[in-house]
């Protein structure tokens, strides 16, 4: 979704993506775990449940975080009784660190020290 000045008033949820922020100052990009957004068209307020700044975002972590995520769906077969895993959790976690991986592919590169 793409907010432009004069935008109509929105209020919409937020899905764990990873997100760009575009203002006069520059452009600065986050990983979201949900929320909601709301724009009356003249600002935005978002209401994140979490929020990663991009920048903070250690690649090999996520990456690390990526595989767990894998190793674990892939124990995954028969009945939902012989699981060895929570699959929703695994899943989270999979989006997660994509999401995270995904925002920090999308940050600005950085200037200065």
């Amino acid at each position: 979704m793409e907010i432009l000045p004069g935008h109509e008033p929105t209020m919409a949820p937020l899905a764990i993506e990873a997100m760009i922020a575009t203002t006069d100052k520059g452009s600065h990009s986050f990983a979201l775990h949900g929320g909601f957004l709301e724009t009356d068209g003249t600002r935005i307020v978002i209401l994140a449940d979490a929020a990663e700044d991009a920048a903070t975002i250690d690649p090999g972590r996520a990456e690390a975080a990526l595989a767990r995520a894998r190793e674990r769906l892939a124990q995954v077969s028969g009945s939902a009784d012989d699981v060895p895993v929570d699959l929703d959790r695994a899943k989270l976690a999979l989006i997660r660190a994509t999401m995270r991986l995904k925002a920090r592919e999308l940050a600005p590169p950085q200037v200065g020290p």
